[in-house]
């Protein structure tokens, strides 16, 4: 059967407004911005109120539109060339992005939204609600990962306080231990890994939404509950495996609870924890 290719014209529901004025000044993981709605769809905005996610289909007009492979440098400048399908890179033959974004609030034909990575004049072609069902909880993704494992901390951070939602002593500990897992192992959501948690609630948590780990189909995940209750000779660990390897990693939380938040951060990580890798 022979297919006809039509030409597609969209218009604009809206444009962003943005501080960041050029693309390649934008972070990565986005910033707040605002969607100005063309007055003439504000009704469509009817309830929008009640989501906290939404995603934006943007057009990202300052973009490429001849090139079919790419290498994503900001993330690693070593890293293989990928085909523009297989990647998130604003250069493609049809410059549309996909972003999620937190909503924040919405004034008339304003939209606020945090986390949006595009820049100031980008147009906006739809809005849709995050759903539950959205979800993959542990998907198959090929392994793009940062340079550096201090870029790694970063967007695992950001990836735990999405699912953890606290800012918590645990939370840093968990994300330090993931990246060192991260850097030596390998991408840690891989289903060949498995980690045990000895420590708290919180620690537990934010290594499992890290690892994308399940208790069955397969069990990825165990958990020892040690509640910190200034003992100063108790000892957190994770213990991950992969295939011949076990990599253990120490800490003693009631060294780490007197720290702050930032000094933790400022810290490197054999300041933190013992690491023992074994094959």
């Amino acid at each position: 059967m022979e297919v006809v290719i039509l030409e597609i014209t969209i218009s604009p529901i809206g444009y962003v407004v943005s501080d960041f004025k050029e693309p390649e000044d934008m972070p990565l993981h986005g910033k707040s911005a605002v969607i100005e709605v063309d007055p003439k769809y504000v009704e469509g905005l009817k309830m929008i109120e009640h989501n906290s996610h939404l995603w934006i289909l943007s057009w990202f007009d300052r973009a490429d539109r001849n090139v079919m492979v790419k290498r994503p440098v900001r993330i690693d400048p070593n890293i293989s060339e990928f085909g523009v399908f297989a990647l998130r890179t604003p250069p493609r033959p049809n410059p549309i992005a996909l972003s999620l974004v937190e909503f924040d609030g919405v004034s008339g034909n304003k939209l606020y939204v945090s986390k949006y990575d595009a820049a100031h004049g980008t147009p906006v072609l739809d809005i849709k609600p995050y759903f539950q069902k959205d979800i993959v909880f542990s998907p198959d993704t090929p392994d793009i990962r940062p340079a550096t494992i201090e870029m790694k901390r970063e967007w695992f951070m950001e990836e735990a306080l999405q699912h953890h939602k606290e800012l918590c002593h645990s939370l840093v500990i968990g994300v330090r231990m993931a990246a060192i897992a991260d850097f030596i192992l390998g991408k840690i959501s891989d289903s060949k890994i498995t980690v045990h948690t000895a420590g708290s609630a919180c620690l537990f948590d934010t290594l499992q939404g890290l690892s994308r780990g399940r208790f069955a189909n397969p069990p990825r995940v165990s958990i020892e509950i040690i509640a910190y209750a200034g003992d100063e000779t108790s000892l957190w660990k994770s213990v991950w495996r992969k295939d011949n390897q076990q990599l253990t990693i120490l800490c003693n939380p009631h060294k780490i609870f007197n720290m702050d938040l930032r000094e933790i951060q400022e810290k490197q990580d054999d300041e933190l924890f013992e690491v023992i890798h074994s094959s």
